[in-house]
């Protein structure tokens, strides 16, 4: 029997630590997708919805377990597969129905443009 899921990516936000120390996500943006089949869930299709979200690149990316008390206690980083199988078997043995992505993004610096002497020229 196949069990579905609804994948939750949580994007566009920074991860903030408050002055008491607790971690959590701000300024985010929810984008949830259709269910999909949890035993085709695989790191390439998560890549390909960062994508979809708009990202060329980003830092990292982690699975939640909503079921914790503390943010930072339940975020898990996804390297490979292997996390992602660690996320959909959590998911099942926790009869949720959906889990949660949240992205890191990469703080890029723009370069200045070069001085040309045409600054300011009419």
């Amino acid at each position: 029997m196949a069990a579905f899921v609804v994948p939750v990516f949580h994007h566009g936000g920074r991860f903030l630590r408050a002055a008491n120390g607790e971690l959590s996500y701000a300024d985010g943006i929810v984008k949830k997708y259709d269910e999909i089949d949890i035993d085709f869930v695989n790191k390439e299709d998560m890549l390909d919805n960062v994508k979809d979200l708009g990202y060329l690149e980003h830092k990292d990316l982690y699975w939640h377990d909503p079921t914790t008390t503390y943010f930072e206690a339940g975020l898990h980083l996804i390297r490979g597969d292997m996390d992602i199988n660690n996320m959909c078997d959590f998911t099942l043995n926790h009869n949720l129905k959906e889990f949660y992505i949240y992205i890191e993004h990469v703080v890029n610096v723009p370069i200045p443009p070069e001085d040309n002497g045409d600054v300011g020229a009419d």
